[in-house]
């Protein structure tokens, strides 16, 4: 049982924070793969490899004719696959810090996040849970191969994290966000390692082919940008994308209650959330010295981390995904009717957003090593450990469960709809 208790309490964290999404229905583009022209294998057709969500096509070939029009059951799907990428993410900090507590603490960190997760598991869009979540799983595991393969140099972890990688962005194209974490993994474990210079290219080189077969992949996908990096940046300027990066890290740090009432009282909360923003990310950065000073086996995954969270949000900015300002504003989902709009208390006034899972993985890792290395003593470690999590939970599991409410009459609505629309089904002709 010691074995397996953090997997039972992974389990039951994330039944708790998120069960009431069992009893929400599909909304807005939530139905989307239902329809056939969507399928992957039905009339002997197969999508072209080139295909943004393959995984969601397969998904709808499989699930309906088990599941139906139960939608509860693709909802527990849903709940069993965050529950998998939750486990395998607990595993993928625990290879390499190599500690229970410490791959704890940042599973649950990411598990019970309302800010990196709500949208998109918890409002209904199931199309989003069904391109981006699933593929996850395989990224991790095929990270680790990486990893092993250059702690021990056996092919063997190589083949199979290409191969992972490969499925991984064949399956969902939103797998590609993983692409510059696997690029700069080599250098930094080189770094970290004080490998030689030859060693350091070779050790780049094993990577050349994950970027071909990204490349290959993705070289037909209609959400490519036409302009590339360099003229984004020409065009956006470094001011302003560093301050939309620290916004999103404001979005995503900050505790909404103090973002929502910094918002409430002064127009210019903008200045304000970056100058509240810059100390945390000052911590971060000095986090680095007394990690490679007091466990310097965490190095390379900290100093991952650390790297990792701005290159994420510079691809939010640059696939235009993701705008921090509006993620802070009152605003109504696209899906609801205008009545949710006129009743204040049916406006949610910090949304998080669907871009911010991927960056959620890594500060994660970063704030759950900080603890470690800031409190390692064992006792205070755990004391510290045990409150930080308990108000963490707390505080999302309220955050979660209120927005939930404030949607769920929409799914009250659909429900009925649904309900009558079947009673009446054999009526209707083949049109």
């Amino acid at each position: 049982m010691r074995k397996y208790f953090a997997f039972i309490l992974l389990i039951l964290l994330t039944v708790l924070v998120w069960y009431k999404t069992l009893n929400q229905t599909f909304l807005g583009e939530g139905f989307y793969y239902f329809d056939k022209g969507q399928d992957f294998f039905s009339k002997g057709t197969i999508v072209s490899i080139w295909e943004y969500d393959n995984f969601a096509k397969i998904l709808f070939d499989i699930l309906p004719p088990i599941f139906q029009d139960n939608l509860q059951l693709y909802q527990a799907f849903q709940l069993l696959t965050l529950i998998a990428l939750t486990l395998v993410f607990y595993k993928f900090i625990k290879y390499f810090s190599k500690n229970s507590w410490l791959s704890f603490t940042g599973a649950v960190i990411f598990c019970v996040s309302y800010l990196g997760l709500f949208e998109m598991i918890g409002v209904g869009n199931y199309q989003r849970f069904a391109q981006r979540i699933p593929n996850q799983i395989l990224l991790l595991l095929s990270f680790i191969q990486l990893a092993k393969f250059y702690d021990s140099n056996n092919i063997k972890n190589y083949f199979h994290s290409l191969i992972l990688f490969t499925i991984s962005v064949f399956l969902a194209h939103f797998s590609t966000f993983w692409l510059p974490i696997f690029v700069i993994y080599p250098v930094i474990y080189s770094i970290c390692n004080k490998t030689k210079i030859p060693t350091i290219i070779k050790n780049i080189v094993y990577l050349i082919p994950f970027v071909l077969i990204n490349l290959f992949l993705i070289s037909r996908d209609v959400h490519t940008p036409n302009t590339n990096f360099f003229s984004f940046i020409k065009d956006h300027g470094v001011v302003q994308i560093t301050t939309q990066i620290i916004l999103q890290l404001s979005n995503m740090l900050l505790p909404p209650f103090l973002i929502e009432k910094i918002a409430s009282v002064t127009s210019s909360y903008k200045d304000i959330l970056i100058i509240l923003t810059l100390p945390i990310l000052v911590i971060f950065l000095l986090g680095f010295y007394l990690v490679k000073r007091k466990q310097k086996n965490l190095s390379v995954i900290y100093l991952l981390s650390i790297v990792s969270v701005p290159i994420l949000l510079f691809l939010n900015l640059y696939l235009g995904k993701v705008n921090p300002l509006y993620n802070m504003r009152g605003y109504t989902y696209y899906f609801l009717s205008n009545f949710y709009s006129s009743d204040p208390s049916l406006t949610a006034t910090l949304k998080g957003d669907r871009s911010y899972m991927l960056p959620y993985f890594f500060l994660a890792i970063i704030i759950a090593i900080l603890i470690y290395v800031l409190f390692k003593r064992k006792f205070i470690y755990k004391i510290i450990t045990f409150i930080f999590i308990a108000v963490y939970i707390f505080y999302n599991i309220l955050l979660v469960k209120t927005n939930i409410a404030k949607i769920q009459p929409a799914s009250e609505d659909m429900k009925k709809y649904l309900s009558y629309m079947k009673s009446v089904s054999k009526t209707f002709n083949n049109q």
